[in-house]
């Protein structure tokens, strides 16, 4: 079970560094005067919406829709945390009070 903890947890660190970078991307695409169009930016944006993969199709739904997902990923991801550590303690109750 502390394997999985560990898992889930640093599973729930990448979402959250992955959500930030994307909405950082979904707010730098709403202004795209200043960034002379709308630019990839960050450090995984390139990686997920790279030239070869999407092409010129990039557009701020395109980068909306990949920051909700990630925002639920982090959301799930935190609800699988909360309900590992609740079945750790509650086990550790359980058989703390059969000693």
């Amino acid at each position: 079970m502390k394997k999985l903890q560990a898992v889930l947890l640093c599973a729930l660190v990448l979402a959250v560094l992955a959500a930030a970078d994307l909405g950082y991307n979904f707010f730098a695409s709403l202004v795209p005067e200043i960034n002379d169009g709308i630019s990839v930016r960050g450090v995984l944006a390139p990686l997920l919406f790279s030239d070869h993969l999407l092409g010129d199709f990039w557009s701020r739904e395109r980068f909306l829709n990949a920051f909700v997902a990630a925002a639920y990923a982090v959301g799930a991801l935190a609800a699988a945390n909360v309900v590992c550590a609740a079945s750790r303690i509650m086990r550790g109750k359980i058989t703390a009070e059969e000693e």
